[in-house]
């Protein structure tokens, strides 16, 4: 038997998938972790076991948010009101990847509104009125 373990993020829940494949028969089992968070995008374990959750944000200008999931699903904010706005896709752009070395944390943060779709597909014009920050395309380390 082997068993491989797999994690997805939806919309607006963390669910742990489990999945136990042995000839001939295969299963699957995926439980609710956390709800309530903001689109997450990236995900990175602390030396704690902890899991962070990088939180692209809602249409809400800086609505981004790093949080802090423990082993008992209980999510804590660690850092909010990062930098978030609607992309050129019309989705929200912000906090996306996260990586952990060590006790600093790396969150590379989206495009945010900084361009818009262009005359042609594929091509992306930069947005006269943006509600921007300067850290939009960007690497943090926290």
């Amino acid at each position: 038997m082997v068993r491989i373990l797999a994690s997805t993020i939806f919309s607006s829940t963390l669910a742990v998938a489990t999945i136990v494949v042995a000839a001939p028969q295969a299963s699957a089992q995926c439980n609710e972790v956390v709800s309530g968070l903001r689109e997450p995008l990236g995900t990175a374990l602390t030396n704690q076991g902890n899991l962070l959750v990088s939180e692209t944000g809602t249409t809400a200008p800086n609505s981004g948010r790093i949080s802090i999931v423990d082993s008992s699903g209980n999510r804590r904010t660690l850092l909010d009101g990062l930098p978030s706005a609607i992309n050129d896709v019309g989705e929200p752009s912000g906090p996306a990847g996260l990586f952990m070395r060590g006790r600093t944390l790396y969150v590379a943060i989206g495009v945010g509104d900084v361009g818009r779709a262009g005359p042609f597909p594929g091509t992306v014009i930069p947005n006269p009125n943006p509600i921007s920050s300067p850290i939009f395309s960007s690497i943090l380390a926290i």
